[in-house]
């Protein structure tokens, strides 16, 4: 009960004058559900992928390829060509996506599904994807955000949390946490940056110092903004069929 009650204070931040507050909703064993919230006012939904989860990257899926997953998510953008829009490397390593789409040339960091997690390079390998790296290192990276439309939209993020623990006697740990953050409210990309942002800690507790820095990219939304969660749909209706790539966790 007590490392339960001390995970919870983290990922809240207990103590931080932070914008984004979480309040955990649903524990699908795996998956952690969490209602984040500001001043009141709902911003969607934080997915935590627990040290057991089994994240990983499919290629046109069929639904044998999601049967009995937690959650089945849209990954990157698609191409008019339904292809993964811009390089996309499968299993072999053989490029499926469609190279000549203009979002090619505009994303900035390709996400790596390996070993039941995700991570981010600046090189491609096999399973991976294209995206837009818009936080790195707990750095907003304001000339990719702005670069993107200035409307405001319902965004979706895969975020890397690096977090480092320092107790008082000079032991040191560090892992990794795994989220999605899935605003409902229709914001402009700097503001949900902003937000995601605020979920990173500097704190000091009753024994040790917590620190976290946030690298994130964005999912892709609009027509592929359903998804399911526990074999139920959200924001709409999923459909295999219109996926060229989607990310599953088990």
């Amino acid at each position: 009960m007590k490392n339960l009650i001390l995970a919870f204070a983290l990922l809240l931040g207990i103590g931080c004058f932070s914008q984004a507050n979480l309040k955990l909703s649903q524990d699908l064993g795996n998956i952690k559900v969490w209602e984040m919230s500001s001043n009141n006012t709902s911003l969607g939904e934080v997915y935590t992928l627990e040290k057991n989860a089994n994240c990983i990257l499919v290629f046109s899926p069929t639904n044998n390829d999601i049967a009995n997953a937690l959650l089945v998510m849209t990954g990157t953008y698609t191409s008019t060509t339904n292809q993964v829009a811009g390089f996309a490397y499968n299993a072999n390593g053989k490029n499926i996506g469609d190279q000549t789409d203009g979002f090619a040339k505009k994303a900035n960091s390709y996400l790596i599904f390996q070993n039941g997690i995700f991570s981010f390079s600046d090189v491609p390998a096999t399973n991976s994807i294209q995206v837009y790296k818009l936080l790195e290192n707990g750095s907003i990276l304001s000339d990719v955000v702005n670069a993107r439309t200035k409307n405001q939209f319902q965004w979706r993020f895969l975020v890397q949390k690096n977090w480092t623990r320092v107790y008082d006697n000079g032991k040191q740990e560090k892992g990794v946490d795994l989220l999605i953050v899935d605003f409902s409210p229709a914001l402009t990309l700097n503001q949900a940056c902003a937000y995601v942002k605020d979920l990173e800690r500097n704190q000091k507790y009753q024994n040790f110092h917590y620190e976290s820095n946030i690298t994130a990219c964005l999912l892709d939304t609009g027509m592929n903004y359903p998804f399911l969660l526990d074999d139920k749909n959200i924001h709409g209706t999923f459909s295999v069929a219109e996926q060229s790539n989607v990310i599953v966790v088990k």
